[in-house]
């Protein structure tokens, strides 16, 4: 058992994804928030087309009548999405708390001494929720690649000197995002220390 602790130190994110096999993971969720997240991007793309018609002036019926159809079908795959994505991620939720009560409720009492127990429960209740944002971020994290791709794809054909400037930019943009996370996870430290 000492020597699984010491191992868990060594690898904590090893630990950290075998939490995630001690559950089931509602992945047809995810795979479906996903498929509607690179609907999402396709349909907006399509939209861009009537936009344009808009702003050159066709205002003829098939247009608006196009136009309006294709926001309505945007609107139901953003409703199917969210659906999706909150479902699953209740499911992980109440599916962790189960396997981290069960954990607690074994514990010996020397450990509730040692502890605060207000900040146990409060762990329990607060932080679990994030159990879910891995799996979240990820289907995410895939459906935002394709959009990206997409994205460049339109911009190529549309106005190749703003692709460049916009590639130019991407990775100050990726600096920025580490350089928040690494601020978020010293803060975060720092509030757990307390």
């Amino acid at each position: 058992m000492a020597g699984k602790k010491n191992k868990n130190r060594r690898h904590p994110f090893r630990a950290f994804l075998s939490f995630y096999t001690r559950f089931r993971i509602p992945w047809w969720l995810y795979i479906l928030s996903m498929g509607c997240g690179f609907a999402a991007t396709a349909i907006t793309v399509h939209i861009n087309k009537y936009t344009i018609a808009f702003n050159q002036g066709e205002l003829y019926n098939r247009v608006i009548i196009a136009y309006a159809a294709w926001t309505l079908i945007s609107a139901a795959i953003t409703v199917i999405l969210n659906i999706a994505v909150n479902y699953g991620d209740e499911k992980i939720s109440l599916r962790a708390r189960e396997i981290v009560w069960k954990h607690i409720l074994c514990l010996p009492m020397k450990i509730f001494h040692k502890e605060k127990p207000y900040e146990t429960v409060s762990s329990i209740t607060n932080e679990i929720p994030q159990a879910s944002m891995l799996i979240n971020m990820l289907s995410a994290f895939l459906a935002s690649v394709y959009g990206f791709i997409t994205a460049v794809i339109v911009l190529a054909k549309f106005n190749a000197t703003m692709l460049r400037y916009m590639l130019v930019l991407i990775p100050l943009a990726i600096l920025q995002f580490w350089a928040i996370g690494r601020l978020q996870m010293y803060m975060y430290k720092i509030r757990r220390a307390q």
